[in-house]
């Protein structure tokens, strides 16, 4: 009985319920996020100066790049797919910025992720130094994320993991994710782990994957796990998530 009711306590965390209206011709619209309508852009570099030459964007196309990391607040934007399956595990931020960060997923993925961040708190795959008196910005759009396994530790997630005094805007990204809470975490998911301060706004995403939190977990989410502050959704989706408590 114990690990029913903590399950259940699970999912009325985990799940955004959305009623999404049949239009008039019968057809449900779209929920949650669709990469395959997305018209992605060829980007060039001419000059090898590792930016697209017609948005001056930092391209992103490879994995040992990406785990070696990113510390530029710029607008990044993905080349094409990038597959970690022959890679270890990623043990730090893809892009730890002190400024503002936008990532165009141009409708591509990283794939076959395998993610340790039980190690130390406030980790994700994005993360920025905000502080009351410099409030920046995390904008993700156009993404997929695939990981085939996660230790997930407190204020951490997947993607933004504490996310203090910054505003972020999530549009049209799917995370698919098989994660396991570390041994005493709180505050954790897959999107965002804690958020504590600026607004979060998520706009057609998706969350799923197989999630297994402790039976003592504490705010533990698929879109946020601890929230102090604004989040909204819209068109928004938990999908085939299977979720144990053990």
């Amino acid at each position: 009985m114990k690990k029913l009711l903590s399950v259940l306590l699970t999912l009325s965390m985990l799940l955004t319920l959305l009623i999404v209206p049949i239009s008039a011709g019968g057809t449900e619209p779209t929920v949650g996020a669709d990469l395959a309508s997305v018209q992605k852009v060829t980007v060039t570099d001419t000059n090898s100066d590792g930016k697209d030459d017609e948005t001056g964007y930092i391209i992103v196309d490879s994995a040992d790049d990406l785990i070696t990391g990113y510390t530029e607040a710029d607008t990044y934007i993905l080349a094409g797919n990038i597959d970690f399956a022959e890679k270890g595990k990623i043990t730090k931020p893809f892009f730890d910025v002190n400024g503002n960060i936008t990532i165009k997923g141009n409708g591509y993925s990283f794939t076959n992720l395998k993610i340790d961040f039980s190690g130390t708190t406030n980790n994700g795959l994005i993360r920025t130094a905000s502080t009351s008196s410099n409030k920046y910005t995390i904008t993700v759009e156009n993404l997929g994320i695939t990981v085939t396994e996660a230790t997930i530790t407190k204020d951490s997630a997947v993607l933004i993991g504490y996310k203090q005094y910054t505003a972020a805007t999530v549009e049209n990204v799917s995370i698919n994710a098989n994660v396991t809470q570390a041994a005493g975490a709180v505050d954790m998911a897959i999107f965002v782990g804690h958020t504590n301060g600026g607004t979060t706004t998520f706009t057609n995403c998706t969350a799923s994957g197989n999630w297994v939190w402790k039976e003592d977990s504490a705010k533990a989410g698929g879109f946020v796990g601890r929230s102090q502050a604004s989040v909204t959704f819209t068109n928004c989706l938990v999908d085939n998530a299977y979720i144990a408590a053990n």
